[in-house]
């Protein structure tokens, strides 16, 4: 399965186009959830990955974290996915960044997930 946030991310032949930051092959270890109140004016959560990523913005000091916008429909699938992950242990096949720090400003902003 796969969640994609963007529409320009099915327009793009293969990860090496993305700029951003590129895991594969990962687990879910941790989840956090950072609500409006924390975060103006948006809420985010971020997840924890059992490697860093390869690549990625100089912006993402946390290599092994993704960030999550859960205001938008597709940021809130995505997180539901990468929960259920996170519960089931299952592995991730690959998980792309955008290149930005745009939700968190110090974990890369999640693109797409290939589950």
């Amino acid at each position: 399965m796969k969640i994609r946030l963007s529409p320009i991310a099915a327009i793009l032949a293969s990860p090496a186009a993305f700029a951003g930051g590129t895991w594969s092959n990962v687990t879910v270890l941790h989840e956090q959830e950072c609500t409006s109140e924390c975060s103006s004016p948006n809420g985010f959560a971020k997840f924890e990955l059992s490697a860093a990523s390869t690549g990625g913005p100089s912006c993402a000091t946390y290599k092994n974290w993704v960030a999550v916008d859960i205001t938008t429909p597709g940021g809130e699938a995505a997180a539901a996915l990468l929960h259920y992950a996170r519960i089931s242990g299952a592995k991730l096949v690959s998980v792309l960044g955008t290149g930005a720090c745009t939700v968190s400003s110090s974990n890369e902003t999640l693109s797409l997930v290939n589950y």
